[in-house]
């Protein structure tokens, strides 16, 4: 009797334990690659820590300053913030789908379209 591997069920939970996997070492790749100091064309500034916090400045007319924390989940940014202007602080979140992620690039996607960065020194 000659058994068919697609029936065989220890064959499909090994599967699906390396595709599980898989799917956590990427996302786990991008949580170790979004640390750093990144840079738009804006000239906005953005620091990922490994401690989950984020910090950025605006360089807008009034170079605002942002504080806040960020977690990831597969392909997903989220980032809580506080911004502090004159006369009062803005609270909010942000939540972005990862396109790219490596050691110079970082790209995000927003119902307004994408957002590159590239990497930059402390």
């Amino acid at each position: 009797m000659k058994l068919n591997p697609y029936n065989n069920t220890s064959l499909n939970f090994t599967v699906s334990i390396i595709f599980v996997l898989l799917l956590t070492a990427c996302s786990s790749n991008n949580e170790k690659e979004i640390i750093g100091n990144w840079e738009n064309e804006n000239g906005d500034l953005v620091k990922f820590r490994t401690d989950g916090i984020v910090t950025g400045l605006t360089k807008n007319v009034d170079k605002e300053f942002v504080d806040g924390s960020f977690t990831m989940k597969d392909d997903s940014l989220f980032i809580a913030f506080v911004v502090t202007s004159n006369p009062k602080e803005i609270r909010g979140s942000l939540d972005f789908l990862i396109l790219k992620c490596d050691a110079d690039s970082l790209i995000l996607a927003t119902d307004l379209g994408n957002l590159n960065y590239w990497r930059t020194t402390p």
